[in-house]
């Protein structure tokens, strides 16, 4: 009778199951029953920055749970540049969207802030208006003060001739404070934000890129107000183009949910039904109804 010899076989990965360690971008020490609400940039694929000034919301997914204890915060953003050797020529990304030259520096400001005034947490849309002193002048730029900094990041992106599309990384890993990790839901309306009790968390982006055609765009009366931070697809009539694309990526806040609110079996039994249903990771493009398309 043939035998075969045992021998090790090595492990082999091909994806994840969405456990907690793939999601751990920034390698925080996350215990286990953490859960993680994400914001994934790679169901979208190649999509170019569209825009001066982005939004998302955070913790807005976790409705089974009304009190939760936050861990860690995280965000991995991977960028592609476009530098093509003369000015005209384009790059078909999908569908009617392109990429054009970089013409200057590409500069973006990235804060995770915290929103310390109650009407404008519940808003679902942020515009440049809400977050911004001055909206016309993203050069210097300053936000509200009801906006609580955390955490920012810049990055600016420089014209190359070495080639013709440059990669580009962004990692942003903060652990939450003792006092900050406590909060719990105060309001839940289906025609606005998820309250909690400390302040609602939002990560806001602001791209300085071509400002004078920014300030010629905002003095443009053919162009309406609320497209008027737009980067626009091409280089005529104040159109700046999009030269910067998010290839991939993934915003994180991973939480424990507080049990010590829950007062039943059956309660706790359907949070958790509640939970493995809502866990697929929202894609980045789902993010748009509630803040600025990407």
């Amino acid at each position: 009778m043939a035998t075969t010899k045992k021998r090790k076989i090595s492990p082999c990965s091909l994806g994840s199951c969405g456990d907690i360690t793939a999601y751990n971008v920034c390698g925080q020490n996350r215990l286990p029953g953490s859960l993680v609400d994400k914001i994934d940039f790679d169901a979208q694929g190649l999509t170019p920055i569209e825009t001066r000034f982005l939004a998302f919301p955070l913790l807005q997914e976790p409705k089974s749970f009304k009190s939760l204890n936050l861990l860690d915060f995280s965000l991995y953003i991977k960028l592609v540049s476009y530098h093509p050797s003369t000015t005209n020529t384009t790059h078909q990304v999908k569908n009617d969207l392109i990429s054009t030259k970089l013409l200057s520096p590409f500069k973006i400001d990235i804060y995770l802030v915290r929103i310390c005034d109650l009407e404008t947490a519940k808003k679902r849309i942020l515009k440049i208006e809400d977050v911004l002193k001055d909206p016309n002048d993203i050069k210097r730029h300053q936000l509200k003060d009801q906006f609580d900094i955390l955490m920012s990041y810049s990055v600016q992106i420089s014209c190359s001739t070495d080639c013709v599309f440059n990669d580009h990384e962004i990692i942003m890993c903060r652990s939450f404070l003792k006092e900050e990790q406590k909060i719990c839901e105060i309001s839940d309306n289906d025609n606005e934000s998820t309250i909690y009790n400390t302040g609602n968390y939002r990560i806001i982006m602001v791209i300085d890129y071509m400002d004078w055609m920014y300030q010629s765009r905002i003095k443009d009366d053919d162009i309406a107000v609320d497209d008027k931070i737009d980067l626009g697809d091409t280089f005529e009539r104040n159109n700046s183009g999009h030269p910067v694309m998010i290839s991939s990526g993934s915003i994180e806040v991973s939480y424990h949910p507080n049990l010590t609110q829950v007062n039943s079996i059956e309660a706790f039994s359907q949070m958790v039904a509640n939970r493995i249903i809502d866990k697929i990771p929202r894609p980045a493009a789902e993010v748009k109804n509630d803040d600025k398309d990407l």
